[in-house]
């Protein structure tokens, strides 16, 4: 599993835990945001994962497959991706 934080010095500053996520997966692909598919939506409600860590919830991770990636979300928005295959 690999540990990954979004990018310092990033021109915008990534607030939620859904843009942290997609920020992540898009680091790794070595491509914009804007380019991943499908869409974070069709992997999970992304308003209910920003609810859920913006509550400040301690011990909870969630876990979900997401444009090729297991996405672990855990404290603090800490986000492990695992490809699912090599």
């Amino acid at each position: 599993m690999k540990h990954v934080k979004a990018r310092g010095g990033a021109p915008a500053a990534v607030e939620t835990v859904s843009e942290k996520v997609v920020q992540a997966v898009a680091d790794q692909e070595e491509v914009s945001p804007l380019d991943i598919t499908p869409p974070l939506f069709d992997a999970i409600d992304p308003d209910a994962l920003d609810r859920l860590y913006g509550d400040g919830q301690a011990g909870v991770t969630i876990d979900f497959e997401f444009a090729g990636y297991l996405v672990a979300v855990g404290e603090n928005d800490c986000i492990d991706l695992t490809p699912l295959s090599a």
